[in-house]
């Protein structure tokens, strides 16, 4: 499984923003992102899902460690 910054190295050229799960739950409850600020999808450790954040809020953090993040 890559880490969140071989992740983040990966992913940066199409203007994604990778956060650890766990960090990113926090963050919504915390009210810091809303579907408003853009879209977030999950990802599984080897690759970016076509599962939104906003679709699942309740995720395993070991099935989808990260969450690969678009701002609007």
């Amino acid at each position: 499984m890559k880490d969140l910054e071989e992740v983040q190295v990966e992913l940066e050229a199409d203007g994604c923003v990778v956060y650890d799960s766990k960090e990113f739950k926090r963050l919504i409850k915390e009210g810091w992102f809303t579907s408003f600020d853009g879209e977030g999808y999950l990802y599984n450790g080897r690759w970016e899902t076509d599962i939104s954040v906003w679709d699942k809020k309740e995720w395993n953090d070991e099935t989808y460690p990260y969450v690969c993040w678009y701002n609007k």
